[in-house]
């Protein structure tokens, strides 16, 4: 069992930046996972993870990763990120077009800026 911090990955210099989604259990993200037989009754969704790579033949899917953990009942498990150790996950992977990545949640909002400068800073538009 190896251990991991989540969140993304980058060389100095790129782009950061935060993501915000909604997602319904039974017909968004969880509902494909479970749809394609990667997710089971006992676990809910806490994470996911989206990658594309250079070396992509075709050129027209990202991999995404579900992150599971088990759940008692039907309510995720409570903790914040500032406490506890690491959370024990299952990751499961899935090949998807933009297309079908985007339809997964309700809405979908993402804001990147370079080297992160923007991020959390207010701003004034010029006119």
């Amino acid at each position: 069992m190896s251990t991991f911090r989540f969140g993304a990955i980058g060389a100095p210099g790129t782009w950061r930046g935060s993501a915000r989604a909604d997602i319904e259990e039974r017909s968004g993200f969880p509902a494909l996972l479970a749809q394609r037989g990667l997710m089971r009754d006992d676990e809910c969704l806490v994470g996911i993870e989206l990658g594309t790579a250079t070396d992509d033949k075709e050129g027209d899917h990202a991999m995404v990763h579900g992150l599971l953990v088990f759940r008692a009942g039907h309510e995720p498990p409570e903790g914040s990120a500032e406490g506890g150790g690491a959370l024990p996950v299952r990751k499961v992977s899935v090949r998807l077009t933009p297309t079908e990545f985007v339809a997964a949640f309700g809405s979908l909002a993402v804001t990147l800026s370079a080297d992160g400068v923007l991020e959390g800073r207010s701003c004034e538009f010029l006119d």
